[in-house]
């Protein structure tokens, strides 16, 4: 049996957050789910952002490729992981962005995605720029987006391939990142779609759009 739950870090104080995650995994909780208020109430996407979908299409990616995963609470310890896909941060905090920029910087390597940093973990949007305590370790700021509801956009990688994302593109400027992708239509076609940063010895990549499973990390295939 697996047990998934709702978690509302912002109704008690800091310090019981690291004993409520030992409880839930003593537990056998699978799954919790943050700020899920944060992310269904946004009119722009058909239904809010459904982060349980995100983080499975993620997930079927890696299992796609073969690769072997676990799913770990934010607080749990990254040793002798090499990589770290950190898929929608829309609730985020200074102790969190440490920790995965020395993730990084210790020689591995991080995905970040679109809607990340946006508010803080007691849900109050951050009086600054998007991706918000994420802009300096990821390289670039989110200048605009575009909620795409039923449309796709494609998406030209620097290996010369084409896909299509979906449902969400941030427009973003790089502020040190490399450019890897860019988007081929609409008023943003030029503009940056993904990035890699370099930090430490480590690479912090940022997809700026929902990216699908059948060619992660990048888009779904264009026909």
């Amino acid at each position: 049996m697996r047990i998934r739950m709702d978690y509302y870090p912002e109704w008690d104080a800091d310090e019981m957050w690291e004993a409520d995650a030992g409880r839930m995994k003593e537990a056998g909780v699978f799954m919790v789910r943050i700020g899920e208020f944060g992310s269904q109430i946004q009119p722009h996407i058909e239904d809010g952002f459904q982060y349980e979908s995100i983080l499975k299409s993620y997930h079927g990616a890696l299992v796609l490729l073969g690769a072997g995963t676990d799913v770990l609470h934010w607080t749990e310890p990254l040793d002798g992981y090499k990589l770290e896909v950190a898929p929608y941060l829309y609730l985020m905090d200074e102790e969190i962005t440490a920790k995965l920029k020395a993730f990084a910087e210790s020689g591995s390597t991080l995905i970040l995605t679109c809607r990340s940093g946006i508010k803080n973990l007691n849900n109050t949007v951050w009086p600054m720029e998007v991706p918000g305590p994420l802009a300096e370790c990821a390289g670039l700021i989110v200048k605009d987006w575009d909620a795409l509801f039923s449309d796709t956009v494609p998406v030209q990688m620097n290996n010369g391939k084409t896909y299509l994302c979906s449902q969400w593109a941030d427009i973003i400027e790089p502020a040190g990142a490399e450019p890897i992708g860019w988007y081929c239509s609409e008023y943003y076609a030029g503009r940056t779609a993904v990035t890699v940063n370099r930090a430490g010895s480590g690479s912090i990549y940022y997809t700026a759009r929902i990216s699908g499973r059948t060619s992660w990390p990048t888009c779904s295939p264009a026909s």
